[in-house]
């Protein structure tokens, strides 16, 4: 059997940069791309990788890099697209935002990973996998505290194109993620966060990998706390949720109003009996695969 190909756009540092580590060690070809010449980390996991990493340039926000990269790669079939771009531009109320700014980050966090779907998508294996870097703080409903407002309002907005992409290529049979890494420790995410880029990584590709295969569009946290439900009613408590013990080890889905379908880390507490009981969570309703 063949190795497969994963093409994951933005992957020169941080989450980028660890999937690509990820696949390589995996068995899978990597094509990883950077923006610019000048040498990053990514070019020295190419030249480590005996030939199973290649590194292209590629600014996203140029549509011209993009349509010259699909020329270039148009021989390929890639079993996972993923793109993992995203900019912030500080914790800015949006009356005070200039437009300038505004705009850069929703072309950059927004539409350009959706130009990149667009034109990669004929290029993707017909049950292959594309995925986008999502947020959970995209999410309207789990914005209780404000802040960042352009970055969230550019991942909200990802959202909403993905699913209209969904809608549009309703009958293709590609796997189609949001994918959300949970708190990582980032630019992005800060020094405070709780999870590493080495803890995230592994998690991320367990998910893509466990929803491979499954046709039409999912959200994906790869963690148990990526995506927390909503509060319930003003309840100031989380709800704690046990399997009953004749359900453990079925592998549960878990939901909220949203459609978040957790992962395995999330199912493994559960059929334990562990509790699901993160800071600003509700209710989690269990559900079975069929």
């Amino acid at each position: 059997m063949s190795a497969r190909t994963a093409l994951i756009v933005g992957a020169s540092r941080n989450l980028g940069l660890g999937l690509a580590t990820e696949y390589a060690h995996r068995g899978w070809n990597v094509i990883g791309t950077v923006r610019g010449s000048r040498r990053t980390a990514l070019h020295d996991l190419a030249e480590a990788s005996r030939g199973r990493v290649m590194v292209e340039s590629l600014d996203t926000t140029k549509p011209e890099q993009v349509t010259a990269l699909r020329e270039r790669l148009a021989q390929h079939t890639l079993d996972l697209l993923f793109v993992n771009a995203a900019i912030t531009r500080g914790d800015i109320p949006i009356g005070d935002v200039p437009e300038e700014m505004f705009a850069e980050v929703m072309v950059t966090n927004a539409l350009s990973p959706m130009r990149v779907v667009e034109s990669f998508r004929s290029l993707v294996a017909p049950t292959g996998t594309i995925g986008v870097m999502s947020s959970r703080q995209g999410s309207i409903s789990l914005n209780t505290n404000g802040g960042q407002d352009v970055y969230r309002a550019s991942k909200s907005a990802l959202n909403q194109l993905m699913r209209s992409y969904a809608a549009r290529y309703a009958d293709a049979a590609h796997t189609l993620l949001f994918i959300c890494p949970g708190h990582v420790c980032t630019e992005l995410g800060g020094r405070d966060a709780p999870l590493t880029i080495d803890q995230s990584v592994p998690g991320v590709v367990g998910t893509i990998d466990h929803h491979s295969g499954e046709p039409g569009l999912k959200w994906a946290p790869s963690c148990q706390t990526c995506s927390p439900p909503p509060p319930v009613r003003g309840r100031s408590r989380p709800e704690q949720v046990r399997l009953p013990a004749s359900s453990r080890g079925a592998g549960p889905v878990l939901r909220d109003h949203s459609d978040v379908v957790a992962t395995p880390t999330a199912w493994a507490r559960l059929r334990s009996g562990d509790e699901l009981n993160a800071s600003g969570t509700a209710r989690w309703r269990a559900e079975h695969r069929p």
